[in-house]
């Protein structure tokens, strides 16, 4: 709030324009100051803005609140002109800096008492400053009684207050940039006052969204049930004999209410199906609230395949009868309907390629782990997508194809059990002897407890061979540094790398390659894994590093290495394809390749048997027609 005392006074002559110096500038601003201050001592003035505020909806009841502190300093500035003596017209002025200076209040008071002293013809301003701190708060209620010498203000939300007393005797003021610093001087003596902080509702209410989708409440789930159960009803009246007959009745019947994989309405098929095939509706309808009804699609699979209702996950086995039906309903997997043997090599390997994406626990699945993987989506594309081999994270043939001929290679005997010493033929001899080792000794798959720690399972070789070719996803980084960690302590130790790599650089001798040693490989590795810990390696180094099979290849891979340090940088694999797909779709190629010669050879083979079968039968008779003749 700012108050003015401002007496009425003649208007000063504006002398001949000047050129413009400092001096001349702030004295034309004190004139101006001069000229707003007679303004506001008119009567017509005051009526003006008494009419303004008249518009106002303030509050005009005058609250007893503790008066403000004050400070006060008195400035005094003198004019270059002489003002007029003798009793001045008195009229106090508040302006309320709060509201920008657009809410001003003129108090008219009776004249004051004349003063003798002619340097008393003073104009009294008192200036409260008010922390104006944007709220939106009722605006503060001034005090104002009259009194010959100074007007009392109070006011409710006032922090400071600055009075200054300006001399009308005198104008001088040799800078405004000195009365300025004056202000600023007496400001930083004085003491701030307590703050009164006000506590505001807000004027308008935002509604913000959820983040996540709230559960639906128990009446939406009655109103959803009942809908559902009659579109089950209307389906059912349809049916012959009112019941459920053959597989098509209940797709249809699903298909209308759910979109689900045809794969998972087939399972769901054959468990209502288990005792009878006939089904009512009271009967589906039981089936359909405990099975169905309510429930993701994840959930729906997850309780179809376990085998137990207190089961929390699914292991191998629950996946059988998964794989198996997927023979039996997808048009690309006919052609193996006749080869018994093939389909089950392609069920394991369907099943441990699902463990290899889906399982944070190895051989264990959840229904959290569904959720948090495409599984369902890669089965919903089963549906729209009729060739098998497009599907490549799970169900592709010619991926089955190459991991079982490089199976077959290695398998001598052909039990479906392969030792260390046919492991080690793979890839022409590309792993060291002791990394075999640990492969056999570390199988995620438990199979005959006979072969335990001694022989590869086919289901365990297939997860080797994806850990192998593509060591950038999460998994193969984990079956590698699980086989490296011997001690089992969770860290990979400069003694455990330098232990696989003596058998690597044995190798590498042999070949005259001149590899180098290990303390000086150790530098390149801690560069390129940067761990936290310059001391050992964690599985979270390897992950964040994404060079973990570049240091795997270091340590095992005596072909790879080789050629990782032939080229100049560090490869990095283009992201449109994996590297396990590349590697199955070149190893397909050439196995096709090597078919159509071989089979090529036959045929050549075949024709030269074949022409000279008839050579000699031809000689054959010309020999009897020479006898004949004879």
């Amino acid at each position: 709030m700012v108050q003015i005392y401002s007496s009425s006074f003649d208007m000063f002559n504006i002398q001949e324009r000047s050129p413009p110096t400092d001096g001349n500038i702030i004295s034309a601003k004190v004139k101006l100051n001069e000229l707003f201050l007679t303004w506001l001592s008119k009567t017509e003035s005051v009526q003006y803005i008494g009419d303004l505020l008249n518009g106002l909806n303030y509050s005009s009841s005058i609250s007893s609140s503790t008066p403000t502190t004050t400070t006060n300093t008195t400035t005094a500035i003198e004019s270059s002109s002489s003002s007029s003596s003798g009793s001045d017209n008195i009229t106090p002025i508040t302006i309320d800096t709060t509201t920008n200076l657009s809410n001003i209040s003129i108090v008219n008071q009776q004249q004051q008492q004349q003063q003798d002293n002619t340097n008393n013809n003073n104009i009294k301003v008192e200036m409260i400053y008010v922390k104006n701190d944007h709220d939106h708060s009722p605006p503060p209620v001034t005090n104002i009684t009259h009194d010959n010498n100074s007007i009392n203000q109070s006011t409710s939300t006032s922090t400071s207050t600055l009075t200054t007393s300006i001399s009308t005797s005198s104008y001088k003021r040799t800078s405004y940039d000195n009365d300025e610093q004056s202000r600023n001087d007496d400001d930083e003596n004085s003491q701030e006052p307590e703050r009164k902080v006000y506590k505001r509702e807000p004027s308008v209410i935002i509604k913000i969204p959820p983040f996540y989708k709230s559960p639906p409440t128990s009446n939406e789930t009655t109103m959803k049930m009942d809908s559902d159960l009659a579109k089950i009803k209307n389906r059912y009246d349809k049916f012959a004999s009112n019941q459920i007959q053959s597989y098509d009745d209940f797709e249809s019947l699903l298909k209308e209410l759910y979109n689900l994989p045809r794969i998972v309405i087939r399972l769901l098929f054959k468990q209502m199906t288990a005792s009878s095939l006939n089904q009512s509706f009271q009967e589906f309808g039981k089936f359909w609230k405990d099975n169905i009804f309510g429930k993701e699609t994840e959930e729906i699979l997850f309780n179809v395949l376990r085998k137990s209702k207190s089961s929390t996950y699914l292991s191998y086995d629950d996946f059988i009868i998964f794989v198996k039906t997927l023979l039996e309903i997808h048009p690309g997997l006919d052609f193996l309907k006749n080869t018994p043997e093939f389909q089950e090599r392609y069920t394991e390997t369907v099943i441990v390629r699902i463990f290899y994406i889906n399982s944070k626990q190895k051989g264990r699945i959840t229904v959290t782990d569904l959720k948090n993987n495409n599984f369902i989506k890669s089965l919903c594309l089963l549906d729209v997508e009729p060739d098998i081999n497009k599907h490549l994270e799970y169900f592709s043939y010619e991926h089955f194809y190459v991991i079982y001929c490089k199976f077959w290679e290695l398998d001598t005997d052909h039990d479906l059990y392969i030792g260390a010493s046919d492991l080690s033929r793979y890839s022409n001899f590309s792993l060291t002897d002791k990394i075999v080792s640990r492969i056999i000794e570390s199988p995620v798959f438990t199979e005959d407890p006979r072969y335990y720690g001694s022989k590869l399972s086919y289901k365990n070789f297939v997860w080797f061979i994806l850990s192998e070719e593509d060591k950038t996803n999460n998994t193969s980084i984990e079956y590698w540094f699980k086989c490296l960690d011997f001690d089992h302590d969770g860290i990979l130790s400069f003694h455990e790398m330098e232990f696989f790599y003596d058998d690597q650089k044995e190798r590498l001798d042999s070949l005259n390659l001149e590899p180098p040693i290990f303390i000086d490989l150790l530098c390149q590795i801690l560069d390129m894994i940067k761990p936290n810990n310059l001391e050992k390696i964690t599985l979270l180094d390897l992950k964040n590093s994404k060079l973990a099979g570049y240091l795997y290849n270091i340590l095992f891979n005596t072909t790879k290495f080789f050629i990782q340090e032939t080229k100049e940088s560090v490869p990095f694999s283009d992201q449109s394809m994996s590297d396990w797909n590349r590697f199955a779709k070149m190893e397909y190629e050439k196995a096709l390749a090597e078919e159509s010669a071989r089979n090529q050879i036959d045929d050549d083979d075949g024709d030269d048997y074949d022409d000279n079968d008839q050579l000699y039968f031809e000689e054959d008779i010309d020999d009897d027609d020479d006898d004949d003749d004879e």
